[in-house]
């Protein structure tokens, strides 16, 4: 009887550990935050869950890989849009984009008397982020942003991001456990 329960539970425990391998490589990618990773809605020392999307819309909060390091960002916009930052303000497809989600960060950082006139988010174009004269986002890629613009480790310091370098969308958070849940990214 003994040695029966012992097999079952080894199976078991098997069969659990190749179900959770699974859904690890191909439905979710774990994440531990760092102090460069914040974003709105995540802090430093959260653990985060980055789902694998096929549709990945604007705004979203992602993990992606450049020379195989992790980093976070918002997608800003995606294939075949255009997008230009002048003068603190983004323009997707010829439009003033809102961007509530650093309103805060940018107030803090213009309230400060040594930054009057200093931009947020400093000026760019596609193309000078491709340092080519294409204008238009190509097909499965993105240009992400940190909600921080302060850190540049994003889309313009690496150019744009092709879909395969983005190991998923940051929905999840598993600790704290005070904050486990869904994470409101706006």
């Amino acid at each position: 009887m003994v040695r029966r329960d012992l097999f079952r539970n080894v199976f078991i425990t098997c069969i659990m550990v190749v179900i959770f391998v699974l859904l690890r490589l191909f439905w979710f990618t774990p994440h531990h935050v760092t102090e460069k990773d914040v974003q709105k809605g995540l802090e430093a020392a959260d653990y985060v869950l980055a789902f694998h999307q096929n549709e990945i819309p604007n705004e979203s909060i992602v993990l992606y890989e450049v020379d195989q390091k992790e980093y976070v960002g918002r997608v800003i916009a995606q294939g075949g849009e255009r997008a230009v930052y002048m003068d603190d303000v983004l323009y997707v497809n010829h439009e003033v984009k809102d961007e509530p989600y650093i309103r805060s960060m940018k107030n803090t950082y213009q309230g400060k008397t040594s930054n009057t006139g200093n931009l947020f988010t400093e000026d760019f174009t596609i193309e000078s982020l491709t340092q080519s004269e294409q204008d238009i986002i190509g097909q499965e890629e993105f240009l992400i942003l940190n909600d921080n613009r302060l850190n540049h480790e994003d889309s313009r310091q690496f150019g744009l991001v092709q879909k395969d370098q983005i190991k998923g969308v940051i929905t999840f958070r598993l600790t704290p456990l005070g904050r486990f849940g869904f994470i409101d990214v706006e």
